[in-house]
């Protein structure tokens, strides 16, 4: 898998990865085109034979925090490691803005993406009740990057 920068192309490729893998937290068109043109973020995409199959984004913050505001691959290509290579993308490009934590949100209920953060030394820091909607709770995790 190539990652490289999102562009305004992969618009399409990001709207059906963002559809097919969240639910009411999924982004939209103009949300992304925000992250897009946002200098303190940095969008990704994970190409595997010319076709984008996974997406990260994440906003670099103050006081040397990046919060991870979306990691997704596509159904059809998950069970690869290219979720934990764009987990290692974004830590590397944090690190290089100078973050020293990274953090994020991920539904109580997503065991996939549980195991992938804890497995890459996330902890969980504390329960966030109605988060993603009514009943919809999310835990908080962070990492020392």
């Amino acid at each position: 898998m190539i990652v490289r920068p999102a562009n305004a192309e992969d618009m399409d490729a990001l709207l059906s990865i963002e559809q097919s893998c969240f639910r009411k937290e999924r982004f939209y068109q103009p949300y992304i085109e925000g992250l897009l043109a946002s200098e303190s973020v940095d969008s990704l995409v994970g190409v595997v034979k010319g076709a984008v199959v996974a997406s990260a984004m994440v906003e670099h913050e103050a006081h040397g925090r990046s919060h991870l505001l979306s990691l997704a691959t596509d159904p059809g290509h998950q069970g690869q490691g290219y979720s934990k290579s764009m987990l290692a993308k974004v830590e590397e490009l944090a690190r290089g803005r100078g973050s020293r934590l990274m953090f994020l949100e991920v539904r109580v209920d997503n065991a996939p993406a549980l195991r992938l953060y804890r497995g890459n030394g996330y902890r969980i820091i504390r329960l966030l009740p109605d988060f993603f909607g009514p009943q919809e709770d999310a835990w908080q995790m962070e990492k020392d990057i």
